[in-house]
């Protein structure tokens, strides 16, 4: 199978308007005929194997796309019956806006970009303070108390102790501005709802 694969991958790279996507071509190709590691050396010793994504990471497949797709359907739904409204952080925050809002620990497990101006920047690894943020950017559009939600994925340097994961997605709802006991009470009662 392996030899057949291989054969398969230098047909396509024979072709005169060789170009990334025939090599891409060829390594589907040869992927789909033998479920074994193969090596193809082209280009002058440019190798290629069975690419993987970095550790803690994982692709989703067509059906785990499925599986998190109904999840967050039913998150969805269930945060706009209750009448909140979804909101959508960036990515990227500022590193020193985000360290005020989680604690030092955290901080390490951010991953952490420079812009060109040289300001520290984090991708997000939770939601809490980015979505805090928002709400007190967009206070006057958003009112008071604000019921919010967001569906957003996250990215931490090293896995996280709870999932073993370095990217996932979280899912949140915020009462903000209403400081009652009985706000507190329809948050449970949304996170009951939700489960």
């Amino acid at each position: 199978m392996k030899e057949q694969a291989t054969s398969v991958a230098k047909l396509v790279l024979q072709k005169p308007l060789f170009n990334k996507f025939c090599l891409v071509k060829a390594y589907i190709i040869a992927s789909l005929l033998s479920a074994v590691k193969w090596r193809l050396w082209c280009l002058g010793g440019f190798q290629f194997t069975r690419l993987s994504p970095p550790r803690g990471f994982k692709d989703l497949t067509p059906s785990l796309c499925a599986k998190y797709r109904y999840l967050e359907e039913s998150f969805y739904r269930t945060f706009t019956l209750w009448g909140y409204r979804e909101v959508r952080p960036p990515l990227l925050e500022h590193l020193d806006l985000v360290a005020l809002g989680v604690g030092e620990e955290m901080v390490d497990e951010i991953f952490k970009l420079q812009d060109s101006d040289g300001k520290l920047l984090a991708l997000r690894a939770e939601a809490t303070t980015p979505v805090a943020r928002l709400y007190a950017d967009n206070l006057r559009e958003m009112g008071c108390p604000a019921r919010i939600f967001y569906i957003v994925s996250c990215l931490r340097f090293s896995p996280s102790r709870d999932i073993g994961v370095r990217e996932f997605r979280q899912a949140g709802a915020e009462l903000i501005g209403d400081p009652s006991p009985a706000a507190d009470a329809e948050v449970v009662a949304l996170t009951i709802a939700s489960l």
